[in-house]
């Protein structure tokens, strides 16, 4: 078994309705963090 394999049988496969709501919490995880003061 390869390890490639190995690390995609570890995680759950996205629903394709899903998808939006992952790229909407990326979107603003970006501008909220391009607004962060560190």
């Amino acid at each position: 078994m390869s390890l490639v394999h190995t690390i995609k049988n570890a995680f759950v496969p996205i629903h394709r309705e899903g998808y939006p709501f992952i790229a909407a919490f990326g979107a603003a995880t970006l501008f909220l963090g391009y607004f962060s003061s560190t």
